[in-house]
């Protein structure tokens, strides 16, 4: 904690007039109280015209007035990798959102909030090279995400001790839920925890600085309370974020393949065997892996019904939408839990192809500089939107708020000008 005050306090202090400062500013400010804000999400404020607002919408709309601004009215002209395309992709979004209100009555603010988060998050990739341009500031934004996901991570236990939380019913197995009606959100808050926290720690022996003893007594803390939130949400997405993590960061990065792998086959083996919840969450996938009959019939009730929900839905979409519905979509993703099959629904062929070539580029360009430089925090960008792209088979990470926040800022840093960590801008701005 005094780590995070102590950098937050030098920020402020220390930041010039200077566009860079302003932005330095503004992401501190941002990502030290957004996640805080977020457990606000239900409580009204005050309303306009019927819309009520609350402190999340609020945010939002402030994110996007700032953000913007600075992007647009302060801009350094550096060269953004996937910046025309991503425009491109905010564009299509915002077609399909004129046509949903016009044509589909749907509420205005329900629109507004989707193209909010969308427009925040892209805004926020678009400036986060300008606050990420040294090793100082890569310690100072990661070790702020870092402590605010676990300080919510204890406001979760604390909550769960006093018996004031939400439940989620899900194949009988009841779950926490916290304060957002979704065992999802505090799970993967958890593991943003353990992710950032690894980072913080690996840049630190990377530069060969003494990890702090309160950073490390903050670590195994993180991972006690990441265990036990996994434990009482019991989200399956959440789990296997848990073990792509594990196997990309310790076996792979940290060459330790012979270990995790025994170490998740045992472990998978005796958690399945001894907890009841877990039995009861996969026990439908088991047994659809196991039995032998892999039939379409067998797999729809799979993911609660997800599988059946895909169906339904590409069908729908092969045989009730026109020739401009698949290809612009209609503006609405049917709560698809699926990110691709949504963004396909809602922005047609044309935007979902969009979104993975914004996709691709990212690897491509993100597997260039670490090619390169070997630099971790590199990786750990990887490995970050594997984990957003797995999640998205099965739900809508590309749709979160602070969450997503987290990933755009680590993307940022494949538009940071240093030639001390990624090279001659000229080397990769064309790649």
């Amino acid at each position: 904690m005094r780590l995070y005050l102590d950098d937050m306090q030098n920020t402020l202090i220390n930041t010039g007039p200077t566009n860079g400062g302003r932005s330095r500013v503004f992401i501190v400010i941002l990502f030290a109280i957004k996640p805080f804000i977020d457990l606000t999400w239900n409580i009204p404020l005050f309303s306009i015209g019927g819309v009520v607002l609350n402190p999340l919408r609020i945010t939002g709309f402030c994110v996007f007035i700032i953000a913007g601004y600075l992007y647009i009215f302060q801009n350094d002209n550096k060269r953004i990798l996937n910046e025309r395309i991503i425009w491109l992709f905010l564009g299509l979004n915002l077609f399909t959102s004129i046509i949903v209100i016009f044509f589909y009555n749907r509420p205005l603010m329900n629109t507004v909030d989707v193209l909010l988060r969308l427009f925040d998050a892209y805004f926020i990739y678009f400036i986060g090279h300008r606050y990420i341009e040294n090793h100082r500031d890569k310690l100072r934004i990661i070790s702020i995400i870092w402590i605010t996901t676990l300080l919510t991570g204890i406001l979760s236990i604390i909550q769960y001790s006093m018996g004031t939380y939400a439940i989620d019913i899900s194949q009988g197995v009841e779950r926490f839920a916290g304060l957002y009606n979704d065992p999802g959100t505090p799970s993967y808050s958890a593991i943003m925890a353990i992710v950032f926290g690894t980072l913080y720690i690996e840049l630190c022996k990377e530069h060969r600085e003494l990890v702090p003893v309160i950073a490390k007594i903050a670590f195994i803390l993180t991972l006690l309370i990441a265990v036990f939130i996994l434990k009482i949400t019991v989200t399956k997405s959440a789990l296997l974020m848990t073990i792509v993590f594990l196997v990309m960061w310790f076996g792979l990065y940290k060459r330790k393949t012979y270990i995790i792998i025994p170490l998740l086959i045992f472990g998978g083996y005796y958690l399945y065997s001894t907890s009841e919840a877990i039995q009861r969450r996969v026990a439908p996938e088991v047994e659809f892996l196991t039995e032998g009959e892999l039939s379409i019939e067998r797999a729809r009730p799979l993911g609660e019904g997800r599988i059946a929900l895909w169906e339904i839905l590409l069908t729908s979409y092969s045989q009730d939408y026109n020739f401009f519905q698949k290809l612009f979509g209609t503006g609405r993703n049917f709560g698809a839990h699926n990110q691709y099959i949504a963004y396909l629904m809602q922005v047609g062929v044309v935007g979902l192809t969009v979104f993975l070539i914004i996709l691709f580029k990212f690897y491509r360009k993100l597997i260039y500089i670490y090619r390169k430089n070997r630099q971790p925090e590199v990786y750990m960008t990887m490995l970050l939107l594997t984990l957003f792209a797995l999640v998205g088979l099965a739900g809508h990470p590309f749709y979160y708020t602070t969450l997503l926040w987290y990933l755009m800022i680590l993307l940022s840093l494949i538009n940071v000008d240093s030639t001390d960590s990624y090279g001659k801008v000229e080397e990769f701005a064309h790649i």
